[in-house]
């Protein structure tokens, strides 16, 4: 996910199986660019989908760098 452009953090991340091979996820992701946060969460859900084969996503995009406010 960060290696995606935009996403300056990733965090509360939970990955876990719903069922045999059925997987959900949900977490976090900072983005550098508010006005880019559709494309983020666009990329980020076909990423999990296609790459790691997860079935279930969200996705909470948030503006700013979440590391630099801690």
């Amino acid at each position: 996910m960060k290696a995606i452009e935009n996403v300056t953090a990733v965090y509360d991340f939970h990955l876990w199986s719903i069922s045999v091979g059925k997987h959900a996820l949900s977490a976090h992701v900072a983005c550098e660019d508010e006005s880019q946060a559709m494309v983020v969460l666009t990329e980020v859900s076909k990423v999990c989908k296609k790459e790691f084969k997860i079935d279930h996503i969200t996705i909470q995009v948030e503006a700013g760098s979440y590391l630099d406010s801690k």
